[in-house]
């Protein structure tokens, strides 16, 4: 009939079928968004029929059913923490009439989480903050977590960053992704030492001075004559150059954390092409959980940063 009667306007009425028919009518129209489904109604006295002479054709309003139905896919795309998949697949979507609102707040926070999950921060706070004040209170945690992501104070910035690394490479595991989540470990262990010595020690590890080396270290210049360290070394600065947590940390967990190192360097990601399986995944997951991440908490903690973010939602209602 489209293709026959293109400029025409097509109306299905399940008025008067059998259940079978009527229902698999109102299914087919459902999965349509050019065609209008409507029944003939009226008044009635009892359930047999409608009153002759009050019949009207009225449009059914299934609405909310097709847009349910026809966003689903991007819903169950956010249970695998897939935000760019559903931004795309909204993006190239036309919403049903009278679902534009919900339709573009469940496309914009797609696209705010692919930002942050990317890594974007200043541009996902941008695009949850004038969404606020409609959000669920579930969901209004983020906006906290945006601005803290975001904030002045370049030590409890850098910090927050550190737990969202974290989650990134959780979310990457989730996907059964586990090279990538082990290289996002890698970097976070080397960043967390960093982080210490810079806000500690005012040392960066990018631009050693020689007076910032303790007696009980040697380190070099490169060939540009700037003294750098990998990390490994830079936690034997935190070793020798902090108190607290984390020096206690390296000093008892020095050998695994060599151990856990040497599963991510066979990595294709780092200096070899073995995958890295789930069990490793798993290993190394369960230290950071009972031993790294407790220490980072506690030295986080003297910027202000006493718990651990959530993980970005993997549901979306609305």
């Amino acid at each position: 009939l489209i293709q026959r009667f293109p400029a025409a306007k097509i109306v299905a009425d399940y008025t008067g079928g059998t259940k079978s028919m009527s229902a698999g009518l109102v299914m087919a129209v459902v999965e349509r968004q050019d065609i209008d489904l409507q029944l003939v109604t009226g008044s009635r006295t009892d359930l047999v029929k409608v009153q002759d002479g009050s019949q009207f054709a009225d449009k059914a309003d299934c609405e909310r059913i097709r847009y349910r139905r026809l966003t689903e896919p991007y819903r169950q795309a956010w249970s695998r923490y897939a935000y760019s998949e559903a931004q795309a697949g909204l993006s190239a979507f036309r919403p049903p009439k009278g679902m534009r609102n919900e339709y573009t707040r469940f496309r914009e926070l797609s696209r705010a989480f692919t930002e942050w999950d990317n890594f974007n921060h200043v541009q996902a706070l941008s695009i949850l903050q004038p969404y606020a004040p409609s959000l669920p209170e579930a969901m209004k945690t983020y906006i906290g977590l945006a601005l803290r992501l975001n904030d002045q104070k370049p030590a409890k910035r850098d910090a927050a960053r550190l737990f969202d690394l974290y989650r990134n490479a959780e979310r990457r595991a989730a996907q059964g992704r586990y090279d990538d989540a082990v290289s996002r470990v890698y970097r976070l262990i080397e960043w967390s030492a960093q982080w210490l010595l810079e806000t500690q020690c005012s040392l960066k590890t990018s631009d050693i001075k020689p007076e910032q080396i303790p007696e009980a270290m040697t380190l070099k210049p490169n060939r540009n004559g700037v003294i750098q360290v990998g990390l490994f070394e830079a936690w034997q600065l935190v070793k020798l150059k902090t108190q607290g947590a984390a020096a206690r940390f390296i000093a008892e967990q020095e050998n695994t954390l060599l151990n856990h190192t040497k599963i991510r360097n066979g990595s294709i990601l780092a200096h070899g092409f073995t995958p890295i399986q789930n069990s490793e995944w798993q290993t190394i997951h369960g230290w950071l959980e009972g031993c790294f991440m407790p220490m980072l908490l506690e030295e986080a903690a003297k910027v202000g940063i006493k718990q651990m973010p959530p993980q970005l939602p993997n549901g979306y209602e609305g």
